[in-house]
Order: structure tokens, then sequence, then C-alpha cells
């Protein structure tokens, strides 16, 4: 019996397969947030100072959870954002993940994302964002501790059909500044071009 031949996959290939990916966010589950930060873990939820809370469980495609998201709003900001990734899943991107969910589930234009200024991961995490803009100065960072960020989620890049919709209106300018006996014309000239560049190189060739 001949041997089935499996096709090869690099390292790295099979690691961006394996990364978690979000499939929805899902109601906010109690349990699973005092498993991730203990019974003493903070949250917007029952705060006097927060407003409008709203927190998620993030799932993935097979309904296993990935962390929580949630946003809030303060007498001096809104939209603020409390990301927690289950440290299973830490390292994958799902950060940003959440957050895009979030945003786009809520119909956000914008979120606040206010990071303790000796979070060195997350704060460089931030930065590498698009659309990320930094809103914080250097006396609210001192009093604080704290880095404000505001984050906007890049427009969609121009899409295949609309590039071909520009292209084709490029090709109807075109032939507009030329009547069809002078595109004929071209045409004809470009032929006669080739079939003489055509037996040069055979003339040469023939040498």
């Amino acid at each position: 019996m001949n041997k089935i031949e499996r096709p090869q996959v690099s390292v790295s290939e099979q690691a961006e397969s394996e990364k978690a990916q979000i499939k929805e966010l899902n109601d906010f589950n109690m349990k699973y947030f005092q498993e991730l930060e203990g019974e003493d873990g903070w949250i917007a939820i029952g705060m006097d100072n927060c407003k409008n809370q709203k927190y998620f469980t993030a799932v993935d495609s097979k309904g296993e959870k990935l962390g929580i998201v949630g946003v809030y709003d303060t007498d001096d900001d809104q939209n603020i954002t409390h990301t927690i990734v289950d440290p299973e899943f830490r390292g994958q991107g799902l950060a940003t993940q959440f957050k895009d969910h979030l945003m786009e589930n809520l119909d956000l234009p914008y979120i606040t994302l206010i990071i303790d200024i000796d979070n060195e991961a997350s704060l460089s995490a931030a930065e590498k964002l698009p659309g990320i803009k930094r809103v914080s100065d250097k006396n609210y960072e001192q009093e604080f501790h704290k880095v404000k960020f505001i984050y906007k989620k890049p427009e969609p890049k121009e899409t295949l059909p609309e590039i071909k919709n520009e292209t084709s209106k490029l090709n109807e300018i075109s032939e507009q500044r030329f009547s069809s006996e002078e595109i004929k014309q071209i045409q004809k000239q470009e032929k006669e071009d080739g079939i003489e560049i055509a037996e040069i190189r055979n003339s040469l060739e023939s040498r």
C-alpha cells in the first residue's frame, strides 16, 4: 500500500492556524470573571462613578471562553474599555479583537483606553494599534499614573470591485479623448511596429 503523503506545514503556519479567534460576544459571565480576576477583582458594574456599564464574555467558534470585555462612562470620559484576556490565550492579539467586536456590536465611533503607566506590555500593544491617539498630557499621567488613548477603528481599505470601477472609469475617459478612427490608427500603428520589431529580431538571429 502506498504511503499517503501529507502536505508539509511550516511551524509559523501551524502556529498561525492554532491562534485563537473570537467569534462573538456573549452575555457577561460573573463567575468566569471571578475565575480570571478573583472575587475582589475590579469591575465597573455597581460602581457609583461608572455609568452605562456593558460587559460581555468573548467566545470562539467552539464556544470556548476567551476573556471578558466591557465598556463604561464616567463624568470625564466616555466608552472606557475594560479588557481581560484569559491567561491561556494571551499573546495572540485577542485584546484588539475584543475591542473591535465591542465597537461593532455597540456601534461605538471610538473607545477610550486608560492604561497604568507601569503596564509596559499593554502600553506597547496600544501604541501599535492603527488609529490610536495618545491624548493624556504629562500632568494627567503624573497625577493619575495612567496613560489615556483614544482608539478609532481604521477605515477598511478599498476593495477590488471599487478598484475595477475606477479602472473602468479611466478607460472610459481615455476613449472619450480619441475618436474611433484615431483609435483604429493607433492600433494599426502598434501592430505595424510589432511586425517591424519581429522582422529585425529575425534578421539578427539569422546572421
